[in-house]
């Protein structure tokens, strides 16, 4: 897999991954946050995890692309940490939840 190449100055981020048989680009739109501990960690933990639940490695990099954005565009509701803090691993339970609030930090 490569690593993430991004414009700085585009509006939206290009990732090539290499797939077993043959090279995909995937773009999504870019997320400035200051909150982004743990994007590479939570990107590979994610893309194993939905490779072994769909089979499927496209459709396992647009999962994981989608929840991994959405970590970043909660990050700041955590308020942990200083400087640089991490991305919101809890985004998608918190909005099911009926009392978010009382969970936060």
């Amino acid at each position: 897999m490569l690593p993430h190449k991004r414009n700085e100055l585009s509006e939206s981020a290009e990732t090539a991954k290499i797939l077993p048989s043959r090279v995909m680009r995937f773009e999504a739109d870019r997320v400035q946050k200051q909150n982004t501990r743990g994007t590479g960690c939570t990107l590979s933990a994610g893309l194993a995890t939905q490779q072994a639940e769909l089979t499927d490695w496209p459709q396992a990099v647009r999962a994981t692309n989608a929840w991994l954005l959405d970590g970043l565009r909660h990050a700041d509701e955590l308020h942990v940490a200083h400087g640089n803090g991490p991305i919101n691993h809890f985004h998608s339970l918190w909005r099911h939840q009926s009392h978010p609030k009382d969970i936060r930090p």
